[in-house]
């Protein structure tokens, strides 16, 4: 690691270990002033704050940048202090915290399963336990926890977000991807039983076969091989946003149109995206990597 990497696990450790005090302290209804105040001031991604602004320049108008930061600084910190109480996650809180925008079509989703592809949200891992305790069985791809070099100084806390969010999976699972036979070996069993498959593509993973997608003036090229799984089993796949939105986690739904093949399923999934970020700038971590992505070739 180099020394901001250092630097900022450093920050995260010592964030998590005061949130995760005041969280034992602390009532509910007092969250949201809390994130809004220390949440803000000790937030780790205080350190990244040039790369991530740089990156909402990009897609907002200047004066929407400071207010669209402090959402994204909230809606960390709801993160984490949700996470520190998935297990105590229910139907109530289910009914009370979760907006869904299209209720017909979260329905089509909990009746035909397959593949759900969202984004770096904050919120994924809450997702997934919206969707378990929505009665839905839920697995998710995601990288282990042991591959992230935050792991040596982070990792207790980074194991317990996938345990206790797997808690409300009805038998589902993390699938992770540092063992690529049981990966593929997973992914064709969830397809084949009809469950959710949750998994993120949103971030750039050059190949020679894959599409170049695009967001807002950048060229992306998303990781496929996921999406070209859930094709050959002619699986129904959707794109879900999930982030804050008037007090509440507001999911976003859009039914992609897998019978049309793979390219019109990442442009459909990454054109979602630029719409509800450009919306609701909050609800996506890739502004950090925005920048750093191929200008898009006119």
């Amino acid at each position: 690691m180099n020394p901001e990497q250092i630097a900022f696990a450093k920050r995260y450790r010592h964030f998590l270990m005061l949130i995760e005090v005041l969280v034992c302290l602390l009532p509910r209804w007092f969250y949201p002033v809390l994130a809004r105040t220390l949440g803000r001031w000790l937030n780790p991604y205080q350190l990244r704050a040039d790369e991530i602004q740089k990156g909402m320049r990009i897609a907002l108008t200047p004066s929407l940048v400071k207010s669209a930061w402090m959402d994204w600084l909230d809606s960390h910190t709801r993160f984490t202090l949700d996470f520190l109480n998935y297990k105590a996650l229910d139907a109530d809180w289910l009914q009370c915290a979760i907006e869904v925008e299209d209720p017909v079509l979260l329905a089509a989703l909990q009746q035909s399963g397959g593949l759900l592809l969202t984004y770096h949200t904050h919120h994924q891992n809450t997702l997934c336990c919206a969707l378990g305790l929505a009665g839905c069985q839920v697995s998710a791809i995601a990288a282990a926890p042991e591959e992230s070099p935050t792991f040596p100084y982070i990792g207790r806390w980074a194991q317990r977000v996938n345990a206790d969010s797997e808690r409300h999976f009805r038998s589902g699972k993390y699938i992770f991807t540092n063992n690529k036979r049981v990966l593929a070996r997973s992914i064709r069993t969830c397809l084949n039983n009809k469950s959710i498959l949750v998994c993120l593509c949103d971030f750039h993973q050059p190949s020679v076969t894959g599409p170049v997608g695009h967001i807002f003036d950048r060229q992306l090229s998303p990781p496929t091989g996921t999406v070209e799984l859930a094709l050959k089993h002619q699986s129904p796949i959707f794109a879900a946003v999930f982030a804050p939105h008037n007090g509440r986690l507001r999911l976003q739904l859009k039914r992609l149109p897998a019978e049309d093949g793979l390219t019109p399923v990442m442009a459909g999934y990454l054109a979602f995206l630029e719409v509800c970020a450009r919306d609701n700038p909050c609800c996506w971590q890739g502004w950090e990597w925005l920048a750093e992505l191929p200008l898009r070739d006119n």
